[in-house]
């Protein structure tokens, strides 16, 4: 059977659930970057040391940047981590449906460059006021999540506010019946879901089947 653990020591868990990024306010253009390229500028910000949760929002004001591009890339070092990807609020709004001029695009990989995970959206991407409530894994130790809005802003629904908060967890990967120690946190709903306040009981619950589905 197979039992996803998440892997922190009870000591270090709590200033991990603390780590937030805001893309609006952390990516930067990469000093290499080729401006005339890449209009508008792709900002950057690259994550590698995820060994609990981190909480990443589109922005910190009243609407996140018009004209903005960033990719976010996070990696897990435990040994054979992969990422678990919540999506607790999302509203990007779009004139289409199609995803074309506001989405945000979430990648299995430590690139933008292969296509987009079926789960989130695939090749159109994500925006408007749907999104999905189930929990998204990683194959790999790493994702990437990207992030582009047009110059204009689109017509928004009345009473939602743009934007997204998204829940990223390492959690490793093992076949074993049991934990190997007391740092190793695992049941068939890791108990340490619970105990994060960042993920509710209601979507634990919520995403109840599908996790069980996944582990069997």
């Amino acid at each position: 059977r197979l039992h996803i653990l998440v892997f922190v020591q009870a000591a270090v868990r709590f200033v991990h659930l603390q780590i937030t990024y805001v893309l609006s306010r952390d990516c930067r253009v990469s000093p290499n970057q080729d401006f005339l390229l890449h209009h508008p500028v792709t900002k950057f910000l690259q994550v590698d040391n995820l060994e609990g949760s981190m909480v990443v929002l589109s922005h910190n004001t009243t609407f996140y940047p018009r004209n903005f591009s960033c990719e976010l890339v996070v990696h897990s070092p435990i040994e054979n981590a992969r990422i678990m990807m919540k999506i607790e609020e999302f509203y990007v709004p779009s004139k289409t449906r199609n995803c074309v001029e506001n989405y945000l695009y979430v990648f299995d990989s430590n690139t933008a460059k292969p296509k987009a995970m079926t789960e989130a959206g695939g090749e159109r991407g994500l925006c408007g006021p749907n999104y999905p409530k189930y929990l998204i894994f990683t194959t790999k130790s790493y994702i990437c999540l990207a992030f582009h809005t047009s110059s204009q802003r689109p017509p928004i629904l009345p009473g939602v506010k743009p934007g997204f908060r998204v829940i990223l967890t390492a959690i490793q990967e093992t076949r074993n019946s049991s934990c190997p120690s007391s740092n190793f946190y695992c049941s068939a709903v890791p108990r340490f879901m619970g105990a994060n306040s960042m993920i509710t009981s209601t979507s634990l619950s919520a995403d109840s089947r599908l996790y069980g589905s996944f582990l069997s």
